[in-house]
C-alpha cells in the first residue's frame, strides 16, 4: 500500500519533517494497506527519536499491525523495547496532572528518574549530555520562544525546576485556570 507523507518521513528517519507533517495536523496512527502506522515502522527501524515524536503526538503504543503485531512485538532495538515497556507499564496520574496544571514536573517527581517527555534548550545551554533538559509544562512556560529541540522521551527529571535559582522556573506552581485560558485564546489567535 502507500505511504502516507508521515510514513514516509519516518522511514526514511527524517524527524524534522515528521514534525512538520505532524505540526500540519496529520493523523499520527493513520495506517496503509497493511496496517501499519508510522509509529511501527519507526519501532521496527529502531528510531528512537521518532518513536518519542510519535507518542508526543498521541500515537497509540498500543495498536496492533496487520498481523497482530504491536511496535513493542516488531522492535528488535533493546533500548527502545525497554522504553516502550516503561511506557505501556507506567502510571502517569500524577504526572498528567501536574502537566495539565501547567505544573512543572520536577515539583511532583522530584529528582526522582520517571519516563517523561523533556525538551533541550539551546538558548539556556540546557542540553541532555552536559546540563539536562526540561519538561513539557517548563518548555511552554519557562522557555517560550527559546531555541528548543524536538521532545525526548526517556527517564528524567526536570533541570528546570531542579535548579529554580539558576533557570528561575516559572513553573513550579501550577498556573490558574483564567491565565491557562488566555493562553489558549491568545495561540488559537496565533495560529496560521
Amino acid at each position: 500500500g502507500s505511504q502516507t507523507p508521515l510514513q514516509w518521513a519516518v522511514t526514511r528517519g527524517q524527524l524534522n519533517c515528521a514534525a512538520l507533517v505532524l505540526t500540519a495536523g496529520a493523523s499520527v496512527d493513520a495506517v496503509d494497506g497493511a496496517g501499519r502506522g508510522a509509529f511501527h515502522l519507526a519501532a521496527k527501524a529502531g528510531d528512537e527519536r521518532c518513536v518519542a515524536l510519535l507518542l508526543y503526538y498521541g500515537a497509540d503504543a498500543s495498536l496492533p499491525d496487520g498481523t497482530g503485531q504491536t511496535a513493542l512485538n516488531v522492535t528488535t532495538n533493546v533500548k527502545l523495547a525497554q522504553v516502550l515497556t516503561l511506557w505501556r507499564d507506567r502510571d502517569m496520574r500524577r504526572l498528567d496532572q501536574s502537566l495539565a496544571l501547567g505544573q512543572c514536573t520536577y515539583a511532583v517527581t522530584g529528582q526522582q528518574l520517571v519516563l517523561q517527555f523533556f525538551f533541550t534548550c539551546e538558548t539556556c545551554s540546557l542540553d541532555a549530555s552536559i546540563q539536562g533538559g526540561l519538561c513539557a509544562a517548563c518548555e511552554r512556560r519557562c522557555h517560550a520562544g527559546h531555541a528548543l529541540s524536538l521532545p525526548h522521551l526517556n527517564l528524567f527529571y526536570c533541570d528546570c525546576g531542579a535548579n529554580e535559582d539558576r533557570y528561575h522556573c516559572q513553573a513550579l506552581i501550577p498556573e490558574s485556570p483564567q491565565s491557562n485560558r488566555s493562553e489558549e485564546h491568545t495561540s488559537e489567535l496565533q495560529s496560521p
